[in-house]
């Protein structure tokens, strides 16, 4: 057994990639036709978009719940039609 082999079971099995400053010339990068990265630029903000309006109803529901525990449903659905989106 070598002297390394001891140490082996310390080493993680799978490490991060590391990029050096001299390795980042050898990347190939392609440029999308502009259609197409508007149409990415279009879809990521669409997702900010949704993920916005899903942690406002999330908010709704669990204020809607603490509504319906500490007063009564009616109330609560009272709240959620004031406040939809």
């Amino acid at each position: 057994m070598s002297e390394e082999e001891p140490l082996k079971e310390f080493i993680p099995k799978y490490e991060k990639p590391k990029i050096l400053p001299q390795n980042v010339r050898d990347f190939i990068i392609t440029l999308l036709p502009e259609s197409i990265q508007k149409k990415i630029a279009s879809l990521v903000q669409q997702s900010h978009e949704v993920r916005k309006k899903a942690k406002e109803l999330l908010e709704i529901a669990k204020k809607s719940v603490e509504i319906t525990i500490e007063k009564s449903e009616e109330e609560a659905l009272s709240y959620i039609s004031k406040n939809e989106i």
